[in-house]
């Protein structure tokens, strides 16, 4: 990805930096970059919650195929052996008798009238429940990869401008030594420039320790993968050029949350299917073949024949089960309609923030741009001696918290961009 380019004083700063961070014990940029798409993709294939939902679509497939079942003949064999003997009065002999069976017994389902259907039609349905599911599981572990890698790209870059920082105010002091030394400013000038010193180092104590835990949170939510390497803003994504109704179309048409919806809502619907039609009788071809063997006698045994069934009196359960399944659809209906609104503001919501980082990021970078020329006619009104340590100072503080202020703003734009793809259903892998 390109990365943007920076002013010339900027880059001259950042490359000090570098330099003074490895004398403060931060890694330079120059480790290997870590990209934000590719750490998402590989925590999309370790997350345990990522494997646990797709192994639940793949178990779901398999009820797809234990509902289906029902299409084929079933087929079970038996056997059985008996020894037995009469109880009779002493005085008579009862001699023991033996006996032993064997069979097939086949049965195939003729017509039910859609039961089978319907149950199969409710297995898919929550198939494709499951599998919206999962997706929106992807979906989430993606996002909390992207906010934890900008977290930890912005804790980098807030360190990076607090070395800058450093180096500064260690100029500024040996600037005040000098002038000192020479008679031309007061020992109060040192003092100051010393506490600078101290509360730039104090600072980036603090940054460094934000790194640290922002990789650590980064691991976390990778599934547990080791992450070492420079982190950097990326591109913004096309989604951004879209406009919000278009983004906002495709959401409803393809985000994991709507289609979940209208596959619970068929879920539903097959079951109000089942319960309607569980009036009607169900018919079998039964048919079974064997042999029965008693002592010495041996004889095939064999029958066939075509069953009917259907209840007639179960204390009204199957009119409950009607009632109960037709208003879960209806209740199916308004949930898939609420889903329908919340997608529908959480793109609106998303897309009204990214416009508002996009202008807060254009604001931060002329303010950076502003305190960098106060900086710079602060440092040549001192090294000149007309002008103040204090406005020096105030000056490489002013310049330091708009460094940092751009980093956060680069941060908080990527996350927009981040929530506005969550918003529509997208991990940002898609192609």
């Amino acid at each position: 990805m390109r990365i943007p380019r920076l002013p010339h004083r900027l880059l001259s700063s950042v490359i000090g930096a570098l330099a003074c961070a490895g004398l403060l014990g931060i890694r330079p940029a120059i480790a290997a970059p870590v990209a934000m798409d590719g750490l998402v993709k590989r925590s999309l294939e370790q997350v345990p919650s990522v494997k646990s939902s797709q192994a639940a679509v793949l178990a779901q497939r398999a009820r797809v195929g234990v509902a289906s079942a029902a299409y084929w003949p079933q087929v079970a064999a038996n056997a059985g052996y008996v020894r037995s003997a009469g109880v009779f009065p002493a005085t008579i002999s009862s001699p023991q008798v033996n006996s032993s069976s064997a069979g097939l017994a086949l049965r195939q389902l003729v017509w039910n009238f859609g039961k089978t259907d319907a149950q199969v039609d409710a297995a898919t349905a929550n198939l494709e429940t499951l599998t919206q599911q999962a997706r929106l599981r992807a979906i989430d572990v993606a996002y909390g990869v992207r906010l934890a890698y900008l977290q930890w790209a912005e804790a980098r870059g807030v360190a990076a401008s607090h070395v800058e920082q450093v180096r500064k105010a260690q100029r500024l002091l040996d600037q005040a030594n000098h002038f000192f030394k020479a008679g031309v400013r007061s020992r109060i000038d040192v003092t100051r420039a010393e506490v600078a010193v101290a509360r730039a180092k104090a600072a980036l104590v603090t940054a460094r320790l934000a790194i640290d835990q922002a990789r650590r949170s980064l691991e976390t939510a990778s599934g547990g993968q080791s992450v070492d390497g420079e982190p950097f803003f990326p591109e913004a994504a096309a989604l951004t050029r879209a406009s919000a109704s278009d983004i906002t179309t495709s959401a409803m048409n393809s985000h994991p949350t709507i289609l979940a919806g209208k596959a619970q809502l068929a879920t539903i619907h097959a079951a109000s299917l089942t319960a309607e039609r569980a009036y009607w009788p169900d018919v079998n071809l039964d048919a079974s073949g064997g042999a029965r063997v008693r002592d010495t006698d041996y004889g095939p045994t064999w029958q066939a024949g075509v069953t009917v069934g259907m209840p007639v009196f179960n204390g009204f359960a199957l009119s409950r089960q009607q009632e109960a399944a037709s208003e879960s659809e209806r209740a199916a209906g308004y949930d898939l309609e609420q889903a329908r609104q919340q997608v529908a503001l959480g793109v609106d919501r998303a897309y009204i923030s990214l416009a508002g980082t996009k202008a807060r990021l254009a604001a931060d970078k002329e303010a950076l741009r502003s305190a960098q020329e106060n900086h710079r006619q602060a440092e040549s009104r001192y090294r000149a001696g007309v002008g103040s340590i204090i406005e020096e100072s105030d000056a490489q503080a002013l310049l330091a918290a708009a460094e940092a202020d751009l980093t956060r703003s680069l941060s908080a734009y990527a996350l927009a961009v981040a929530d506005l793809q969550r918003a529509a259903g997208l991990t940002g892998l898609e192609s």
